[in-house]
């Protein structure tokens, strides 16, 4: 009987998932938090020791009445049977029908009782287990709370982001509150989840959770209560701030260099991306302590426009500055280094998961392409090592000497990142290599004397690797050059002077 109880009713795991249940329908309750559910745990866990204690007490008692009882009755059929002199008294059997069923009944009620003890005992072992595991996930929430808060201030102080440009409300410190305390939101918390990985579980329910409510229901309701709860306006006012900080824009052209340098107008447009834009019950159409946070004077109202994103539960804000495209300007490079130091910092994407998966802003040539620009020009003159490796830039009318970089890796880097000083130089090495080439067809000593001196090229640049007074990243240069070379010597191989030529016999 003791067995069976245990099997049916005192499975550990059984009794660990009923107070699971039990603590996940009172944690989906309004005004249950996890302090609360702590404080559940801890009554029924006292409750439990209760009935154990007594339940215990009880068993041991029982079991010793049983013990006397079994004892007496095997000394009753263990005793001989009484004799006189003249005969043996017959004697009723100890062992009767009757006997029997009575231990076996107190048999019964003794494995129940045992059995209610021992689950009692099981009951208390997992509600310890839960509480403790309970308090440990209340601390790591808290913890989470903090850090992100902690995140936010950094984010707010310094404009450094982790998050991309777009905020959600409620921001998600309210609703981990909400988890903790008994101001619990409309959020489906996944307690098995919290408890096996609470970090997880609140990123994935934060970031994917689900609602009827709009952003737009939302905050009304917020302004409403602002008065009687401070805190939430607090937040959801810093988030919005937050919002107009960072969508300020990543490059000012006030500096720029412009066609027209008596041009001093630019184009300023702030958009507000809102789920209908025609709704004057939206507080980000209507009301006016909402807007006078994106546009609180005269000229930022003319300047924002609100559009329809259809998205109900997000607000979307950019501030644009019109100016002449970057790319189009001679200084791109100076773009190039605040764009290169900014980002950082910031993402300059609607969204993070848009890093890496678009086009460059800025144009680069490919590695291939620069090693091959850079060798000839070195083959041809074009680029030199005088005073540092640079080449005769032709760019601002007048011809001045420009230095890429003192060492091979250093050039050689400046001119992969320098999208129109390459142009530049491959340009100078298209031209000269188009004339070199038409004399190569003309002349096949010249190809012979080019070929003999490509493969000296090829030796100086073998020797140049084992030369230990270079780093390992101007070797790495020299590698590249020769695998160039190597190539070009297979191109001037198969380069036959006499293709395409049209002779025809004098008659003369």
């Amino acid at each position: 009987m003791r067995e069976y109880l245990l099997k049916e009713y005192g499975v550990p795991e059984d009794i660990r998932n009923l107070v699971l249940q039990e603590a996940a329908e009172a944690l989906s309750h309004k005004g249950t938090g996890l302090e609360e559910l702590k404080a559940g745990l801890i009554d029924l866990l006292e409750s439990a020791r209760n009935l154990y204690n007594s339940l215990s007490q009880e068993a041991r008692q029982k079991e010793e009445a049983w013990k006397e009882r079994l004892d007496k009755v095997k000394r009753r059929v263990n005793a001989r049977p009484r004799q006189s002199f003249f005969r043996r008294e017959k004697e009723e059997a100890v062992l009767n029908k009757r006997t029997v069923n009575s231990l076996a009944d107190e048999a019964k009620r003794l494995g129940t009782l045992k059995a209610r003890a021992d689950i009692s005992e099981r009951w208390v072992k997992t509600l310890e287990d839960l509480l403790e595991e309970l308090q440990d996930l209340i601390q790591r929430v808290r913890n989470y709370k903090d850090q992100l808060r902690t995140k936010n201030a950094e984010r707010a102080g310094s404009s450094r982001d982790s998050e991309p440009f777009t905020l959600t409300l409620p921001p998600p410190h309210l609703e981990i509150q909400g988890l903790i305390g008994a101001e619990a939101a409309k959020v489906q918390w996944d307690l098995q989840a919290l408890l096996r990985a609470p970090e997880d579980a609140l990123e994935q329910t934060l970031k994917f959770r689900d609602t009827d409510t709009s952003l737009a229901e939302w905050l009304q309701r917020v302004l409403k209560q602002k008065d009687h709860n401070r805190e939430l306006w607090e937040a959801v006012e810093r988030s919005l701030r937050e919002l107009d900080r960072i969508s300020d824009p990543a490059w000012d052209y006030e500096d720029a260099w412009v066609s027209n340098p008596g041009l001093g107008y630019k184009e300023k447009v702030h958009i507000l991306g809102v789920a209908d834009a025609t709704d004057r019950n939206n507080p980000f159409v209507g009301e006016e302590e909402i807007l006078n946070l994106f546009a609180s004077n005269l000229h930022d109202r003319m300047r924002l426009q609100r559009v329809s994103t259809g998205d109900p539960h997000r607000v979307l804000f950019y501030k644009i500055e019109a100016s002449i495209p970057a790319f189009a300007l001679r200084g791109v490079h100076i773009y190039r280094e605040k764009y290169e130091k900014l980002a950082s910092e910031r993402s300059f994407h609607i969204h993070r998961d848009f890093e890496g998966a678009l086009e460059d802003l800025f144009p680069l040539p490919k590695e291939e392409d620069v090693v091959k620009v850079w060798t000839k020009a070195r083959a041809l003159k074009l680029l030199t090592n005088e005073a540092g490796y640079g080449f005769r830039d032709r760019r601002q009318g007048t011809e001045r000497h420009h230095i890429l970089g003192t060492s091979p890796a250093m050039a050689l880097k400046a001119l992969q990142k320098d999208f129109f000083t390459f142009k530049e130089l491959e340009a100078q090495v298209k031209k000269e290599m188009e004339k070199r080439e038409d004399e190569l067809r003309r002349n096949p000593e010249l190809l012979s004397q080019v070929k003999d001196r490509l493969s000296q090229a090829l030796q100086k640049r073998e020797g140049k690797l084992q030369d230990e007074s270079f780093s390992e990243e101007d070797r790495e240069v020299f590698r590249k050059e020769l695998e160039f070379l190597r190539k070009w010597r297979e191109e001037l191989e198969a380069l036959r002077p006499d293709v395409g030529q049209d002779d025809f016999p004098s008659l003369l």
